[in-house]
């Protein structure tokens, strides 16, 4: 419970990342925004205090009246967005709990604008540390599980999880996500390395759960950030395929 209270404290936090890498390819202002899932808006907020026009959605989207943000109570693969595009779409945690990822990536690349910039922080199916305790729940093995048996394994096997829910997250391998991109015109910008960087100087905006921030503070005490920092890297290769748990990337739609 204390990871997911923190994940919803800690929302600005990961938003100003957001913010952050984004403004390295383009200026925010003005920019139209699509935030898929967003969740209680923490994101959707910080994008727009940085004067984007955002259009927030989430089937339990948490709607706030207090901003020009429009939420839409919906589901993505369901919306209908008639002829609107958008300068960036946001899928922050989000690709790996919808129900067809390769669809999900296709309207991602109809809806968005020539040269428009996708954002995507999703975890790694094969990271040997999901493959150990996943994202999620903390369980081992869920995550190389499909869905179904994500399901399975988390309420019938361990009962972590007994809610009546559809979004099972089934995590993605790195091929996979390269592949999908590809196939949707999508050049991939990975900007891994920038976020190792902030997870010392800002780590809620990274990391949520409490074991992970007391590992962050004790790497600090040590002063092997910069160490750990160096090891994560922007190209495919044995990292970000078998050890980095989460890719954060931007793709530029072709």
């Amino acid at each position: 419970m204390q990871i997911w209270e923190n994940y919803n404290r800690f929302g600005a936090h990961r938003g100003e990342l957001v913010a952050e890498i984004l403004s390295q390819f383009t200026d925010l202002s003005g920019k139209h925004v699509l935030d898929i899932g967003c969740g209680n808006g923490a994101t959707s907020a910080v994008l727009y205090r940085h004067n984007a026009r955002v259009v927030a959605l989430d089937p339990q989207a948490e709607v706030t009246t207090d901003s020009e943000i429009q939420f839409i109570r919906e589901h993505f693969e369901n919306y209908d967005f008639g002829n609107k595009k958008f300068d960036i779409i946001v899928m922050q945690d989000v690709l790996e709990h919808l129900p067809d990822s390769d669809a999900a990536l296709k309207k991602c690349s109809q809806l968005l604008k020539r040269n428009g910039l996708l954002y995507i922080a999703t975890p790694n199916r094969f990271s040997i540390i999901n493959f150990f305790s996943d994202p999620h729940w903390r369980l081992p093995l869920v995550s190389i599980l499909p869905r179904s048996g994500v399901k399975f394994f988390v309420r019938t096997i361990f009962r972590k999880d007994r809610r009546q829910r559809e979004d099972w997250a089934a995590l993605l391998s790195l091929g996979r996500l390269i592949r999908l991109l590809k196939e949707n015109n999508f050049q991939i910008k990975f900007v891994n390395h920038f976020v190792a960087i902030q997870l010392f100087e800002n780590p809620e905006s990274v990391v949520c759960d409490p074991l992970h921030l007391k590992i962050v503070e004790f790497l600090k005490k040590k002063n092997w950030n910069d160490k750990f920092a160096s090891i994560v890297t922007d190209s495919p290769g044995i990292f970000n395929y078998l050890i980095n748990p989460t890719w954060y990337l931007i793709g530029i739609r072709r």
